[in-house]
């Protein structure tokens, strides 16, 4: 299992610029891409 810390919430933001519900509130983001 691997972990990521995103520090300047790049992520987030890219999830809230396409669904602005989030705006506001707590947000994880999680994938399931297996390589």
């Amino acid at each position: 299992m691997i972990g990521l810390v995103d520090c300047d919430c790049f992520y987030v933001s890219c999830e809230r610029l396409f669904d602005p519900k989030l705006r506001g509130r707590p947000v994880i983001c999680l994938s399931n891409n297996v390589i």
